[in-house]
């Protein structure tokens, strides 16, 4: 059974966290999870253009424009990746075959400290490929992946070829 997870919705993007997100982040109210939309938005996907550029060629093929963003603790067992709280944990696998073709982009705000994959059918996936902290973020210190629906992972000395299939397929 999933973990219960809130919603917000900021202008194109639905932020997705778990009840701890709440006191850890200060998310209680409206304008600081604006703020957290905003800021994980420009950390993950805007500060690198050739993600931006997929995005992009992705929203023109599939129609999708919106984003949405999971924030939480995670954790990672034999190669599975879950998004948890204290008590339980879920696959993040299944939390983004859950939304997969209703956003554009997804984003996985959530550790990633053993370098788990993911795939998706129709949305780009950007994640983390080590722990994080909003520390970390600040200092551009943390190392990102972005999985490309129908093609895998970016990979940096190919980009340009694997921006050419996605805009083919």
């Amino acid at each position: 059974m999933p973990l219960k997870l809130f919603k917000h919705t900021n202008k194109d993007i639905d932020l997705f966290y778990t009840e701890e997100m709440i006191e850890e982040r200060e998310f209680y109210d409206s304008q600081k999870r604006d703020i957290a939309c905003w800021r994980t938005k420009q950390y993950y996907l805007e500060k690198n253009q050739d993600y931006v550029k997929i995005a992009k060629v992705n929203s023109r093929k599939t129609g999708l424009e919106r984003k949405a963003i999971l924030t939480a603790h995670g954790m990672c067992i034999k190669n599975h990746w879950f998004y948890c709280n204290e008590y339980a944990g879920y696959p993040i696998q299944h939390w983004i075959d859950e939304v997969d073709g209703q956003y554009n982009v997804l984003i996985i705000d959530v550790c990633n400290d053993k370098q788990a994959k993911i795939s998706s059918e129709k949305s780009v996936v950007i994640h983390p490929n080590e722990s994080i902290s909003n520390r970390k973020l600040m200092q551009d210190n943390v190392q990102f992946d972005i999985y490309i629906p129908g093609i895998g992972y970016l990979d940096s000395y190919l980009f340009e070829e694997q921006l050419k299939q996605l805009q083919e397929k």
